[in-house]
């Protein structure tokens, strides 16, 4: 694997995940709008505080997934095959 094509593989993962995300910002305006328009007030907030609990959590994680992830590439750098 060349250093060209690595840098090229992480400008593309780069920008799919830009879009990915801009993409979810979208949707996710999108829907508090249709849910502002639908539902009452009192459904708002108990959704605010869930979708809080939830982002606590995932802060939680502290990346120990991406630790995993890099200890599962170490092979692969090391052309361990």
């Amino acid at each position: 694997m060349t250093t060209n094509g690595r840098v090229k593989n992480s400008m593309y993962n780069i920008m799919c995940s830009m879009g990915a995300y801009l993409l979810t910002v979208l949707l996710a305006f999108v829907e508090r709008r249709f849910f502002v328009q639908s539902l009452s007030n009192m459904y708002l907030g108990i959704g605010g505080v869930m979708a809080n609990i939830i982002s606590i959590l995932s802060i939680s994680e502290l990346g120990f997934g991406e630790a995993i992830m890099f200890s599962l590439y170490k092979p692969i750098r090391e052309n361990d095959e």
